[in-house]
């Protein structure tokens, strides 16, 4: 027997009203989880947009003119060619570890990378050493 349609998109093989009942949140919970959603993605966004208005003056006063170019095209082949290969890593920890540990992994991968900005050279571009 065929499984229901919308079990597949739910991710699980089950079917009958018990599995329809654990997939599915309603009411109040549902809201509030849409909300937390929102304000995350809000705050996401936020974050890239302000290290974005950072860096490329930074980029402009750091690199020579004659090299900005490359040095631009080469940010953005990496920007956006690991970006997939992310994507693929985490579906393949989360097959293997559970999405709730990979999402656990992946903030404190982000808190690392913001602790960053904790270092001198990072926030005083203005200050020069040696």
């Amino acid at each position: 027997m065929l499984a229901d349609p919308g079990d597949l998109q739910r991710g699980n093989g089950e079917t009958g009203p018990e599995s329809q009942h654990q997939a599915t949140r309603t009411g109040p919970r549902r809201v509030v989880d849409g909300a937390i959603g929102h304000i995350f993605g809000g705050l996401t966004w936020f974050g890239v947009t302000y290290g974005n208005v950072l860096w490329f003056p930074l980029m402009q006063q750091e690199v020579p003119a004659d090299l900005l170019g490359r040095a631009s095209a080469v940010d953005w082949m990496f920007s956006l060619a690991l970006a997939p290969l992310g994507t693929v890593a985490g579906g393949a920890l989360a097959g293997l570890i559970g999405v709730r540990l990979t999402l656990i992994i992946g903030g404190v991968i982000a808190v690392a990378a913001g602790a960053v900005l904790l270092m001198p050279s990072v926030t005083e571009p203005d200050r020069r050493t040696g």
